[in-house]
């Protein structure tokens, strides 16, 4: 590896999956043996929609945000517009990942819309797209511009989508499996003899309510996963890129939130958790940590120093030792 090339500390496709099909077995073996008796056929099939859906929205993830922000794709397979005038943005992105490891470079487009702001996405490090607003290309500097995508690389490089896609659909199995009981209950129930519409209103509500409250905290561990994983991005950005940049980037970032006033169209909202730049009334509740703790973070090296380390680090370590 060459002594440019950053070392990231990365799971592989493999042992990501194998954690989620453990986890999911876990908790199916759980509630089998500790409610459910020989429930294990129904269960198997709450597990396969509850992450089925999650992992065929992330097939389909790079396809879906191309439709969604009607991106122009300017290296790619479509070339729906001429790459002379940003043949510098695919430069970087093709420099960026080089550095990052990726084996195959990220598709790259760019998109119109009322607010600066970058994001990537893809089921794999072959089949990704890194992807900027108009607005953010118009508005920052070169070396800004590519600060956000060393940001969004390394997303790729650290797989934050599958990680993102996995703990979502082991949640939603969770969410499944436990109101299937009340599920049960509901269809004994209507096919009993003496149903009652009482009992059938009272488990309806009894099931919308345990869902809401467990869809709920899960959607909180997902958004603490997110935000952790923005730490880690910005970390990684700052060392392929650098951290004046990163921090110079975050900063413009915050004063042009500030003047935006018009809100990305709903069918955007999907890919915030993905963008460089998320939206979120307390951070509790966002996906992204504020601006301001991201950049004291790059400025203490609070992330930095134990999610990557330099080859050429290493090497003058070696070499002193």
């Amino acid at each position: 590896m060459s002594a440019n090339v950053l070392d990231i500390r990365r799971l592989s496709n493999f042992r990501f999956f194998l954690w989620f099909a453990l986890v999911n077995a876990g908790i199916v073996a759980l509630i089998t043996v500790t409610s459910l008796g020989n429930a294990l056929p129904a269960l198997g099939l709450v597990v396969l929609l509850g992450s089925g859906g999650c992992v065929l929205s992330l097939l389909l993830s790079r396809w879906l945000a191309v439709k969604a922000h009607s991106i122009n794709l300017i290296d790619g397979e479509k070339k729906a517009m001429q790459a002379d005038d940003l043949a510098w943005l695919v430069d970087d992105v093709k420099d960026l990942s080089a550095k990052a490891g990726l084996k195959a470079i990220p598709q790259v487009g760019v998109w119109t819309g009322p607010d600066a702001n970058a994001f990537a996405t893809g089921p794999s490090h072959k089949r990704c797209l890194v992807a900027f607003s108009e607005p953010l290309l118009e508005q920052m500097t070169r070396a800004e511009v590519r600060a956000v995508a060393a940001h969004e690389i390394a997303h790729i490089a650290n797989r934050d989508m599958l990680g993102m896609t996995l703990l979502q659909g082991v949640i939603n199995t969770f969410v499944l499996i436990v109101v299937l009981p009340i599920q049960v209950f509901r269809l004994g129930n209507l096919f009993s003899d003496r149903s009652s519409f009482a009992i059938e209103l009272l488990m309806r509500f009894g099931k919308f309510l345990v869902a809401a409250i467990l869809t709920f905290i899960g959607s909180l561990v997902v958004k603490a996963f997110s935000r952790r994983r923005e730490y880690r991005a910005d970390a990684i950005a700052a060392h392929l890129a650098s951290p004046e940049d990163m921090r110079s980037a975050l900063e413009k970032l915050g004063r042009l939130s500030a003047d935006e006033t018009e809100e990305p169209p709903q069918s955007q909202a999907a890919y915030a958790v993905f963008k460089i730049n998320g939206r979120g009334l307390m951070e509790l509740l966002s996906t992204h940590p504020a601006l301001e703790k991201r950049i004291d973070a790059l400025e203490e090296g609070t992330y930095s120093g134990k999610v990557i380390r330099s080859q050429t680090a290493d090497k003058e370590a070696n070499q002193l030792s």
